[in-house]
């Protein structure tokens, strides 16, 4: 290509009107084509593109404006108490391409169930119309573990539509990374764990030199720190652990 060489954009009309029709390429003869298929019109168009003396054409074939059937998932499998996660609705045309842009998925026919304790964060920005042939909503995640199940069946419109679509999550407590300080002298322990384990139980293990361990539990305070004292003699490892966390270990002596 040839820097600041000029483009022309040609669409086939019946199916494809184009948004960006001229110019000129760039210092890399590089020029970027927008082009969009005209509305509630279905079927294979094309776009002819003109740079220079150079003529090339692009069929671009347009989806239709029925939905047909959707999948529908969320963004990943699991989430902390109160996270968020993504909900994606995936519509598809009776050819099995994206839905048309901007076909509204309306409300007639529509049994949705948000999952317990779930509130909506975000909705799509033009209502219910696909973008990309997707719409998605954020969710708050519910502050309970457990699993939950997000089920939308819309009855109203041809295709596997009247089939129950399910997306599944499990809410759980996140892993906290716990930290473990020894004080000066070797006789405390402070071990935190953050604000989830406040009031909970932790584990405070000692190892000494040829194996033998003994188990100290000691309730954390409201912002999930609690402290060991040692009693017994002698020269022990130490580490403490709340749920899946494990600190890093220290030495204590008496």
């Amino acid at each position: 290509m040839v820097e600041n060489a000029a483009v022309t954009v040609k669409g086939d009309l019946t199916y494809v009107s184009t948004v960006s029709a001229s110019g000129n390429t760039d210092s890399l003869g590089q020029s970027t084509i927008t082009a969009q298929c005209v509305a509630s019109t279905y079927g294979t168009g094309s776009v002819t593109v003109t740079v220079g003396s150079i003529t090339s054409t692009q069929a671009i074939t347009c989806s239709k404006t029925t939905l047909h059937t959707w999948s529908m998932a969320f963004d990943k499998t699991a989430v902390g108490l109160g996270g968020t996660a993504v909900l994606t609705i995936t519509g598809y045309d009776v050819d099995g391409r994206l839905i048309a842009e901007g076909v509204v998925l309306d409300g007639a026919g529509i049994t949705a169930t948000a999952p317990t304790g779930f509130t909506t964060a975000t909705a799509p920005a033009a209502g219910n119309a696909f973008s990309n042939g997707k719409l998605t909503y954020t969710y708050n995640a519910a502050t309970v573990e457990g699993t939950y199940t997000y089920s939308m069946l819309k009855t109203t419109a041809a295709g596997d539509l009247s089939t129950l679509k399910t997306a599944t999550i499990t809410v759980a407590k996140e892993a906290v990374a716990g930290t473990l300080t020894v004080g000066s002298k070797k006789r405390i322990a402070t071990a935190d764990f953050g604000a989830s384990a406040a009031s909970k139980k932790i584990a405070f293990v000692l190892e000494s030199a040829s194996g033998a361990t003994k188990t100290y539990y000691r309730k954390a305070n409201a912002s999930g720190v609690a402290k060991y004292t040692i009693v017994l003699r002698g020269t022990w490892t130490v580490y403490a652990s709340y749920g899946d966390s494990i600190t890093d270990t220290g030495t204590m002596r008496r």
